[in-house]
C-alpha cells in the first residue's frame, strides 16, 4: 500500500501495471435508465392500449453524430457529406438561410429526390424561385409543401399567388402540391431513386430569420417515414391543388370562401 501522509497519497509507490483504464461507455446511470426502460416499456404495458399499433415502444440506440456551428449555408452542404447513416446536429447564426442549404446541399452532392417534402412557417420569393429551379433541373421531381394558415391568410395576396404561378406552372404540372394546415413544423425530407431516406428538422424556416437557429440532419428511414406518413395524412384533408380543376377557378375558391374577409 502507498504511504499515506498528511491525507496526501504517494502515487510513486502504486504498481499500475495490473489496473485497467477501459471505460464502460455506458455509465451508471445510463445502465439504471436503461433498466428502468426494459421495466417499464414492456409487452404487457403496451397490450393495455386500445390501439397498440400507435405505441411504439422507444429503441435503444446509441449513434455517433457530428455537432457543427456555421453560418453559412452554402459553405455548410460542402461540409456536410451524405454519407451511408449520416446525422449532423448543427446549430447556424441569424444570417443562415435554409432554403439556401436545400439548393446547395443538393446540387454539391449531384442527389436527386423523387420526393422532397417541406414544411414551413413562412417562405419569401427566393425561396420559391430556388425551388423551381431544382425542378427544372431535375433535383426534385415531387415536391410536397406544406405551411401554415397563418403565413398563408398573411401572405395571401403576394407570396401566395407567386407560389401557384411558380411552382403549379405548367411545365410543373403533377409535381406539385401545396398544402396549408395549423402547423408550426420545420422539416425537409429526400427520398432519393435508389431508396434513401434523408429528414432534417429543427427550429429554422425557409428564410433567414436573424435568429440563432438549430436543426439535425440526418439519414434515417424510421423518422422519414414516421414523418411523411403524417405529412400525408395532413396532405389528404387539406391540400389546396385540384388537378381537375382550373387553377384560377381554384385561386378564387380559396382565396373569397376560405379566407374570406
Amino acid at each position: 500500500m502507498p504511504k499515506k501522509k498528511n491525507n496526501i497519497i504517494d502515487l510513486q509507490n502504486i504498481d499500475f501495471s495490473n489496473l485497467s483504464f477501459d471505460v464502460d461507455p455506458k455509465t451508471t446511470k445510463e445502465q439504471d435508465e436503461e433498466r428502468e426502460q426494459d421495466k417499464v416499456f414492456t409487452k404487457e404495458y403496451f397490450e393495455d392500449f386500445e390501439f397498440n399499433a400507435r405505441y411504439i415502444k422507444p429503441k435503444k440506440c446509441y449513434f455517433k453524430t457530428t455537432a457543427i456551428k456555421h453560418d453559412n449555408a452554402k459553405k455548410l452542404a460542402a461540409e456536410l457529406p451524405p454519407t451511408p447513416g449520416f446525422r449532423y446536429d448543427v446549430i447556424v447564426s441569424g444570417s443562415f438561410i435554409f432554403g439556401d442549404f436545400i439548393h446547395a446541399f443538393l446540387t454539391k452532392h449531384h442527389i436527386q429526390a423523387k420526393r422532397c417534402i417541406i414544411s414551413t412557417l413562412g417562405m419569401n420569393e427566393a425561396n420559391v424561385d430556388a425551388l423551381a429551379a431544382l425542378m427544372r433541373a431535375n433535383y426534385i421531381i415531387d415536391l410536397e409543401l406544406f405551411v401554415s394558415v397563418y403565413f398563408f391568410s398573411l401572405k395571401r395576396h403576394d407570396i401566395v399567388p407567386y407560389i401557384y404561378k411558380t411552382l403549379d406552372a405548367e411545365e410543373f404540372r403533377g409535381r406539385f402540391q401545396l398544402s396549408v394546415s395549423h402547423i408550426h413544423t420545420k422539416t425537409f425530407q429526400i427520398e432519393t431513386p435508389d431508396g434513401r431516406k434523408m429528414i432534417m428538422q429543427g427550429s429554422a424556416n425557409l428564410c433567414s430569420s436573424a435568429n440563432i437557429e438549430q436543426f439535425i440532419f440526418e439519414e434515417n428511414p424510421e423518422v422519414y417515414d414516421f414523418y411523411a406518413n403524417n405529412f400525408e395524412k395532413f396532405s389528404n384533408k387539406f391540400h389546396t391543388i385540384d388537378e381537375t380543376k382550373d387553377r384560377k377557378k381554384l385561386w378564387d375558391l380559396i382565396n373569397n370562401v376560405q379566407f374570406k374577409e
